[in-house]
């Protein structure tokens, strides 16, 4: 399924088809989308921390929304891009789920083509700096922190990297993550 936004708005805001090759459940909360050119081009690189900004259909006049998501995946990976969503729960009674990670969690499936943009973001590593870099993360964050982290050639505090994340409970932190709990 192609979503039915605009194509038109593609060339010339610089949006494309990202075809999801891959939909791989993470935890309760965070569900990993593995996308790739639906066209077959190559994709352009990425530094960590870079995020690409997508069009997720709604049901307003303007019949999208404008969502960013963070690149989680490898830089080295030229064929494919990994995005990590949360879902996004109600707040409390009365209050609407997040309607951007609700719909592609429940939505969205192998095969289908999303439109997005970028990489864009200039919050990253500076690379030639020799000085030790501190990483937090919220949310999802930690995927791409971890990545930096392994980036730098260097420890990240007196002899390894350290890591702060948040959850609810050790069930809606990334899988690869329960396991160092």
């Amino acid at each position: 399924m192609t979503l039915n936004i605009d194509q038109g708005l593609q060339s010339k805001a610089g949006f494309r088809g990202l075809r999801v090759a891959a939909k791989i459940v993470e935890s309760s909360l965070i569900t990993s989308f593995h996308l790739e050119a639906a066209d077959g081009s190559a994709l352009p690189a990425f530094r960590p921390g870079q995020f690409l900004v997508f069009k997720i259909p709604s049901g307003d006049l303007k019949g999208y929304v404008l969502r960013n998501y963070s690149l989680s995946g490898s830089p080295d990976d030229h064929c494919h891009y990994r995005i990590s969503v949360k879902r996004e729960p109600s707040a409390g009674p009365g209050l609407p789920v997040g309607q951007s990670s609700n719909y592609l969690h429940d939505n969205v499936c192998v095969g289908d083509v999303l439109i997005a943009d970028g990489p864009r973001g200039e919050f990253v590593l500076d690379d030639a700096s020799d000085r030790p870099a501190v990483l937090f993360s919220g949310g999802v964050g930690l995927d791409a922190n971890g990545r930096d982290a392994a980036r730098t050639g260097q420890p990240v505090g007196p002899s390894h990297p350290c890591f702060c994340m948040p959850a609810k409970t050790a069930r809606c932190m990334p899988c690869a993550m329960r396991s160092m709990v």
